[in-house]
């Protein structure tokens, strides 16, 4: 019989020590133990919904819509709609989001938490950042011009990546700081329906 529930047991392992059993995966399924998020990956209020399933544009200006691929609706950046053309000239494009400067990091965590619930006895409270770069950085450019960008370019590319990643872990840091998740989730992938 096991004496740790599910939460315990993960973070048993999570901790590098041995767990009890096999950890059960709700992966995909966050309104189950062992991992919370809300019925969703949680994000923060700041990073906006524009990956939900009304679409709407990113921090940076991308524009994201939606498009169902095995009954799951998921938001992908606008087809054919690249906000930046020329990666040599991203200084030009892409800022830090002005809402970023003067964003109120105690009370908007505070108005988040208060629209979750979770029983932090059976599940790890997991929040999710805001750092799939080259997610974000073929969304601003598309794959083919992206992909090329990155072999003819890399310099422009790198200086580029280094500005969003500065911009991310501001990001970060206030989100452990406020929100004091029990777990992060940090993820990047380059996979699309077609």
């Amino acid at each position: 019989m096991a004496k740790l529930n599910q939460k315990q047991n993960l973070l048993r392992m999570i901790d590098g020590e041995m767990p009890e059993y096999v950890p059960i995966n709700s992966f995909g399924d966050f309104s189950k133990p062992p991992l919370f998020a809300g019925g969703m990956m949680f994000n923060p209020s700041i990073l906006g919904d524009f990956r939900g399933p009304n679409g709407g544009y990113d921090p940076w200006g991308v524009h994201y819509t939606t498009e169902s691929s095995a009954g799951v609706v998921a938001s992908i950046p606008e087809p054919g709609n690249f906000i930046l053309k020329d990666v040599t000239k991203w200084e030009e494009v892409i800022k830090v989001p002005e809402h970023f400067k003067d964003w109120d990091w105690e009370k908007a965590s505070k108005a988040d938490m208060a629209n979750i619930q979770w029983d932090p006895e059976q599940s790890i409270f997991v929040a999710k950042g805001w750092d799939d770069f080259f997610q974000q950085f073929i969304g601003m450019m598309g794959f083919t011009e992206g992909l090329c960008a990155l072999y003819e370019e890399p310099e422009a590319v790198h200086a580029l990546l280094d500005f969003m990643c500065d911009t991310v872990i501001e990001i970060t840091k206030n989100v452990l700081y406020y929100y004091k998740p029990e777990a992060y989730y940090m993820l990047d992938d380059s996979a699309a329906k077609q």
